[in-house]
């Protein structure tokens, strides 16, 4: 029996950039299908509909991966409400991570949780906190301030320290210290209270958060471990995934 899972990467979405409309385009990192594939998975690009997400596109996957970009899109808070009620696993990176640190701020302002509700809310926290729910992160830092290319992405490695014993991130490496590469500039004012800080780097900066109740597996890392040989953080993901759908 062929037991492979289906995981849905979210696009990095151009739309609306000038007056061409074939210049409106969903673009999916091959780095991410790669480590998926390579992890025994079938990854799924999830394309919306002039920007608008449809759920019909969210049930046919067992797992999910917010990517990392340069916005968060509506469509990435969509997913992760999905993900909390469905219990399907969802793995965050770099602006996938910033996307939940929101999603957790607005949600402990939430009485309930609709759609337009979370929208309105976060347009509220904006106007409270200057218009950014994230802090930019000064330069020269050891985050993000090297340009990538296949010749020198271990100058992008630094050290993050994993401070939660009892958490999914330190279950699956085993060890308190990382060597990771980081490509980000910005850090969340904040973390609400339904998730929880997992792991930092040195200067104080957030590397990973997530969602406190262990029945689920959702997980952001600021960093990005698509360059990491192991595939450990999508092998989690992908087991998680297997385990709702077939049990095992």
């Amino acid at each position: 029996m062929d037991d492979k899972i289906v995981v849905g990467i979210l696009p990095q979405i151009k739309l609306k950039l000038d007056d061409n409309p074939y210049n409106d385009k969903y673009e999916f990192l091959d780095l991410y299908s790669k480590a998926i594939i390579e992890c025994g998975a079938i990854p799924v690009g999830i394309c919306l509909n002039n920007g608008k997400l449809d759920y019909a596109s969210l049930e046919i996957c067992d797992a999910f991966i917010l990517p990392g970009g340069n916005r968060v899109d509506r469509c990435y808070y969509e997913t992760i409400s999905y993900c909390l009620k469905t219990n399907k696993p969802l793995l965050g990176i770099c602006l996938g991570f910033d996307g939940m640190a929101i999603f957790s701020m607005v949600l402990e302002n939430l009485k309930e949780y609709s759609a337009d509700a979370f929208i309105e809310t976060y347009k509220k926290l904006k106007e409270k906190n200057d218009e950014t729910l994230l802090e930019k992160i000064l330069s020269p830092n050891i985050h993000g301030d090297v340009k990538v290319n296949y010749d020198n992405v271990d100058d992008a490695r630094h050290e993050i320290k994993i401070i939660d014993k009892n958490s999914i991130l330190y279950d699956i490496f085993k060890k308190e210290k990382l060597n990771v590469v980081s490509l980000h500039n910005y850090n969340p004012k904040w973390i609400g209270k339904d998730f929880k800080i997992t792991a930092k780097a040195k200067d104080g900066v957030i590397e990973a958060i997530e969602f406190k109740d262990n029945k689920y597996f959702i997980l952001g890392v600021h960093w990005h471990p698509e360059w990491d040989d192991d595939r450990l953080l999508f092998k989690k993901l992908i087991e998680e995934g297997k385990l709702r759908k077939y049990g095992k």
